[in-house]
């Protein structure tokens, strides 16, 4: 039986672009940290205290920073002080509610990615870029520059007690919001009549929630983005496979067709099927004409 050789790397142009070679796994280092802090056990005798602890933390300070924004809103939108109404304090609630439970669910969403055997196996430490970046490193900047922005904004919040703003106006008289007025260094919760302790408390709550949010999504983002590479890559190499088979078949199907003494090459030449003109070469006198239109008809065709 003849043995059929893969083509050589240099024979033909592969169709398939792009790396076909698999990446490094992550190293035990790095495994290990992330395992010890998503509670994620190496042996049977493991306790999970350093996760619980940031569990612990995660879900505490996403309660402290719902419940303290939930009451400052409530107590911005009744007072006269400032210009939100109930529309604004609604939204800003949801807002809120909807950063804490992606915090906490990213918590939770990269424990069971991480502990998935397959997700497990198909993590990869790729060198895929953005603008000549590292993908994951472009997912932390981006995260990082959010969190940044977040907890500037609100500095404001840890101001303490001001004792040359009146809540009730500067004449005492209760005058509503003046939109003329310089704010900005005073605590928001004093000019709500609210105790500057609950927007500090608010502050911490969110700087230290923010740290986790930050962590817990870099995770999620960085085996979801390693998934799919290590998924393309497969399908590549995959690909390239059946480019090989492809070409084993087409050279052992030539041999057989070049053995043969006289080959049947209509085969090889695309035609489109007229019966009309079969019809009339069949019933020619002679066939002469219907074979003249035959052979311009496959004549062009090759063409």
């Amino acid at each position: 039986m003849e043995t059929i050789r893969s083509p050589p790397m240099g024979e033909g142009m592969s169709q398939v672009k792009g790396k076909t070679t698999p990446a490094k796994k992550i190293p035990y280092w790095l495994w290990v940290m992330i395992a010890k802090s998503l509670g994620i056990k190496l042996h049977d005798k493991d306790k999970p205290i350093v996760s619980a602890i940031l569990h612990i933390l995660t879900f505490g300070s996403a309660l402290g920073l719902f419940v303290t924004n939930a009451w400052y809103s409530g107590y911005n939108i009744i007072s006269v002080h400032t210009q939100n109404d109930i529309l604004d304090g609604t939204v800003s609630i949801m807002v809120m509610s909807f950063f804490c439970g992606l915090g906490v669910y990213s918590h939770r969403l990269a424990y069971r990615l991480f502990v998935h055997p397959k997700f497990l196996d198909m993590l990869r430490l790729h060198s895929k870029t953005v603008f000549k970046i590292n993908s994951a490193v472009v997912i932390f900047i981006v995260l990082l520059c959010f969190v940044v922005v977040l907890n500037i904004s609100t500095y404001q919040y840890t101001y303490s007690y001001s004792l040359t703003y009146n809540v009730s106006g500067s004449s005492g008289s209760g005058e509503p919001f003046d939109r003329n007025s310089n704010y900005s260094n005073v605590n928001p919760c004093q000019r709500v009549d609210v105790s500057v302790q609950v927007c500090q408390v608010y502050y911490m709550c969110q700087m230290l929630f923010s740290v986790f949010f930050l962590v817990w999504n870099v995770l999620v983002a960085v085996v979801l983005v390693s998934v799919a590479r290590t998924q393309t890559i497969s399908i590549r190499r995959f690909l390239k496979e059946l480019e090989i088979d492809a070409r084993l078949l087409d050279r052992q199907i030539g041999k057989a067709y070049t053995k043969q003494d006289n080959p049947n090459l209509n085969q090889y030449v695309w035609k489109d099927d007229d019966s009309i003109v079969d019809y009339f070469s069949d019933r020619s006198p002679e066939g002469g004409e219907g074979r003249d239109v035959t052979e311009r008809r496959v004549s062009g065709a090759s063409f």
